[in-house]
């Protein structure tokens, strides 16, 4: 018979944890493609001889399509004023009728 100290559970992957009634994942990812740092990236460049360039995003656009992006975000983000306004209800000025004893 199979000894009952040996039951290891091997398994790809830790059970989840559960808080509160809900489970928390606790998966720690490694991302292979690392950003490099400045000193990797100029070393790169001095050897194969090639210089970092960048491109930024006012040299794609124009003056008039910035500034129109700049307009269609400010009145994404305003609050739209009412353009009818309601009259206001006096609540003290209303009477009831109500029948006499």
């Amino acid at each position: 018979m199979e000894d009952k100290n040996d039951e290891t559970v091997h398994t790809s992957h830790a059970p989840a944890v559960k808080a509160g009634g809900m489970r928390i994942v606790k998966h720690a990812r490694e991302h292979e493609d690392k950003a490099l740092t400045k000193s990797e990236l100029a070393h790169q460049a001095a050897e194969y001889n090639s210089s970092i360039t960048g491109v930024s995003p006012h040299d794609i656009f124009s003056k008039e399509e910035l500034e129109s992006h700049d307009k269609s975000v400010k009145a994404s983000h305003d609050k739209p004023m009412p353009k009818v306004t309601k009259p206001h209800n006096d609540n003290t000025r209303r009477i009831i009728q109500q029948p006499s004893k």
